[in-house]
């Protein structure tokens, strides 16, 4: 009996001046059950030692993305990706020992196209208590809102031939949520089924986003309803402030 060789899992990190988490970020990838094709840092104009630390670990491949910005820094990294399946996290995200044997196993089923899981906010207090009430607005709510699972940048997962069939539609507009656009896209091109949600593929991620002023977490909440217009989706929120 032929068996399947196991898919490339290349897994791209968007930095700029990561420091202080890109080493923790690099090392729970060297710790994966399943060996990754590789790893990409895009240095998108660090003015700090990230690169310098990124390049200290064995493999992990330096890419320069001189446009300022999470987009392009994502573009330059995913676009320069040369395994079956391009994985995506922040520079603060740190992924479980198995979170790359979730991926290749669920992406063995042919009809799922990309896949996110979830994680903890491992500087937060009261973590588990934080991760529930985060799944069921991150995950279930936003499943509900949108008929379809989002996708979450600090954790995903698609297949390189679906990256490379929505990446020229994706919208480059500032003050977008560019992880809720990618999903949208690879919605409209498939079907509601194609982005899985696995809970077992989890990549714990810091909360200082959100340990930000009042003005720049509602600016935050406003590229929601802003990113579902370009879209239209029907607008039946009143979760969120911002509609």
């Amino acid at each position: 009996m032929r068996h399947q060789n196991p898919p490339k899992i290349s897994v791209v990190v968007p930095c700029f001046n990561e420091e202080q988490t890109i080493a923790t970020c690099l090392r729970a990838l060297e710790k994966q059950t399943v060996k990754l094709h590789e790893i990409i840092v895009v240095d998108n104009n660090c003015t700090d030692n990230t690169a310098s630390v990124a390049a200290s670990f064995v493999g992990v491949k330096i890419l320069q993305e001189p446009v300022q910005g999470l987009k392009p820094a994502r573009n330059a990294g995913m676009n320069a990706a040369s395994g079956d399946i391009i994985a995506r996290i922040d520079a603060d995200s740190r992924v479980a020992p198995n979170w790359a044997e979730t991926i290749a196993k669920t992406m063995a089923n042919p009809k799922v196209q990309a896949v996110t899981g979830t994680g903890y906010f491992y500087d937060a207090p009261c973590k588990k208590l934080v991760r529930s009430f985060r799944n069921v607005f991150a995950v279930w709510l936003n499943r509900l809102v949108l008929r379809h699972h989002m996708l979450w940048g600090s954790n995903m997962a698609v297949r390189a031939s679906v990256w490379r069939t929505v990446v020229n539609d994706c919208c480059a507009l500032a003050d977008i949520m560019e992880d809720l656009d990618i999903a949208m896209h690879i919605h409209s091109h498939f079907d509601a089924k194609a982005i899985a949600y696995r809970p077992r593929m989890r990549a714990d991620i810091s909360a200082r986003r959100a340990m930000v002023s009042a003005p720049q977490n509602w600016r935050y909440l406003k590229m929601w309803p802003y990113t579902l217009s370009l879209h239209n989706r029907p607008r039946r929120v009143m979760l969120w402030p911002a509609f």
